[in-house]
């Protein structure tokens, strides 16, 4: 089988770098999950204090936030009964490009 050449295996890397970026940007082109990732920007925060800030039921917010979990955008921690969520370093970054879009 011939093997590819190296530009064109570059050029297929880049593409799935594109295509993951873009999915990630869809997930945060949603106000809720964009707004869970502003205030998590600020704090982690438990499912409970997001629920009381955006008064959203708490199953709402856990399907937000296990779409960003799946994205790769917010990371949960356990600490006793509850889960915690904070931003990976991405979500940290798409939360600052978040902040300059939005002033």
């Amino acid at each position: 089988m011939p093997r590819k050449s190296t530009k064109s295996a570059s050029g297929e890397q880049r593409l799935k770098q594109l295509q993951q970026a873009s999915s990630r940007l869809k997930l945060v082109s949603d106000p809720t999950r964009m707004l869970l990732v502003l205030m998590l920007a600020d704090s982690e925060r438990s499912i409970g204090s997001i629920c009381d800030v955006m008064n959203v039921s708490p199953p709402a917010v856990s399907y937000h936030l296990v779409l960003l979990r799946l994205g790769g955008i917010v990371l949960p921690q356990r600490q006793g009964k509850q889960v915690f969520y904070s931003l990976t370093e991405f979500g940290e970054e798409l939360a600052q490009v978040a902040k300059d879009l939005t002033g």
